[in-house]
């Protein structure tokens, strides 16, 4: 059944779309916590450690982890004086893993 033309497209939230990304954003699929390849649990790692302007909204990074639909995205972003690197990790249903 066609969709009439009177109908509007209202989405059910407003996500937040950080405007300082870097676009493209470069990510990889890795499998992790496996004795060989496809034996392992799949992870979806997005760089972002040219990202200088703090982290972006988590809403925006839950709705990445949903689009990825992968057991976990992790997200890295810049070194610290302290760590080589930070990481937040979600899954597909947009918890915060750590």
């Amino acid at each position: 059944m066609p969709i009439p033309n009177t109908a509007t497209y209202r989405p059910i939230r407003e996500l937040p779309d950080p405007s300082d990304v870097p676009r493209p954003v470069r990510f990889a699929l890795v499998d992790v916590f496996g004795q060989g390849p496809l034996t392992g649990n799949p992870l979806a790692v997005l760089d972002l450690t040219t990202f200088q302007s703090g982290d972006p909204p988590a809403a925006w990074m839950a709705a990445v982890a949903r689009e990825m639909n992968q057991a976990e995205t992790t997200f890295v972003f810049p070194a610290t004086p302290t760590a080589h690197a930070r990481l937040r990790s979600f899954t597909a249903g947009r918890v915060e893993v750590f």
